[in-house]
């Protein structure tokens, strides 16, 4: 799976020229300015930066605009991936024993997590603090569990024997969660953005 590209669409327009296109830039510039005026410090700090040396200096709106507006980007997609960046191995000791992608030539299976053969008697441990927004039971993934980090970012742990917490609660970064499927000990870890998968391999060391 691919990562998704927030902004697929661009406008290209030529406002140089045109006095009156020039002042909508500089409105859309002053409110930007005004809606991260209360946004947290650490928040977008090099937006932040780029629109006050806009509206300070004499210079050519159009290229600044388009430069802030690829800073702006640049930073919301970090944002939003700071929750994977922290991940922690969900089965310390682990061996991963499916990895994600195709699993064979043809390309006719795609495993869209990892399989991971946990010690025996181990926990199932949160890859990041969230929210527990599912906890069911499918042909697919056995029983399993589904934690929020973010507005788009969720993990899932399946083929559990026993689960700890409830919908609604909170759990932190690195407690447990769950015990593994007694016949083999296998857990299958997801991580999601939105409605697209990612390889926890790129985010998480599994020790390999």
């Amino acid at each position: 799976m691919r990562y998704r590209q927030p902004l697929r669409n661009q406008v290209n327009i030529k406002y140089k020229s045109s006095f009156k296109a020039q002042l909508c830039i500089c409105a859309v510039l002053l409110m930007a300015l005004s809606v991260l005026k209360f946004t947290p410090a650490d928040n977008f700090v090099k937006t932040k930066r780029a629109v006050t040396l806009i509206l300070t200096q004499q210079t050519d709106l159009l290229a600044e605009f388009n430069k802030l507006k690829s800073i702006f980007t640049t930073e919301e997609n970090m944002d939003a991936l700071k929750p994977v960046s922290e991940f922690v191995n969900p089965a310390p000791g682990g061996a991963v024993t499916a990895n994600f992608g195709a699993q064979d030539a043809q390309n006719s299976q795609f495993h869209y997590g990892v399989d991971i053969k946990m010690q025996q008697g181990s926990d199932v441990l949160a890859a990041a603090s969230g929210e527990v927004t599912e906890i069911a039971t499918s042909e697919e993934y056995g029983t399993y569990i589904i934690i929020k980090h973010s507005n788009e970012i969720f993990t899932l742990y399946a083929k559990l024997n026993e689960i700890l917490p409830d919908v609604g609660e909170k759990v932190e970064s690195g407690k447990p969660i769950a015990r593994a499927n007694v016949e083999d000990d296998t857990i299958h870890f997801e991580i999601r953005r939105a409605d697209t998968y990612l390889n926890p391999a790129d985010f998480i060391d599994f020790g390999e």
